[in-house]
């Protein structure tokens, strides 16, 4: 996709509105502006988002969607890889997420990208409907293969500081 490059202003006001398309819920993206914030975009708009924060060493992803047009295209694992990368380039240890229980697709991606229940929450939502509680741990491997990859190499620092301070 040859597209143009959003503005802050342009991607956030494209988030709001699919966030209201998705979750019929009006979003207030001032918490995500200090925090995180993942879009992928093509076709001149945001066809999927993450929006989460950290805490200490942990990043609490709060929001992921993909525009029901892209469904089914691989945009949902390109968010989850964005979401990987990022919390290896702030050296979080865990990754934590909510879904509702009858999200079987949503439920499919995140284990397949290494996500465990640790968790529920009975009847979480307003319909009744169970939350499961996911984490996935940000290990040594995942921390290599982010540091090796050659897009980051000039960037960030040599993969021997990064174990080190980890360790």
């Amino acid at each position: 996709m040859d597209d143009k490059c959003l503005t802050r202003s342009e991607m956030e006001y494209q988030v709001i509105t699919l966030h209201k398309e998705i979750f019929g819920e009006k979003l207030n993206t001032f918490l995500y502006d200090q925090n995180g914030m993942l879009t992928i975009q093509g076709d001149d708009r945001v066809i999927g988002y993450a929006l989460y924060v950290f805490t200490e060493n942990i990043m609490d992803v709060h929001y992921t969607a993909v525009a029901p047009e892209y469904r089914g295209e691989g945009f949902g694992h390109e968010v989850m890889k964005g979401i990987l990368a990022h919390a290896c380039r702030r050296m979080v240890s865990l990754i934590t997420l909510e879904v509702r229980s009858d999200n079987e697709v949503a439920i499919h991606l995140y284990k397949k990208t290494g996500f465990k229940e640790v968790n529920v929450r009975k009847k979480y939502y307003k319909d009744g409907c169970d939350a499961l509680l996911l984490n996935r741990e940000i290990s040594i491997n995942d921390l290599k293969a982010y540091f090796e990859d050659d897009e980051y190499l000039e960037v960030y620092p040599p993969l021997e500081d990064v174990i080190e301070q980890v360790q």
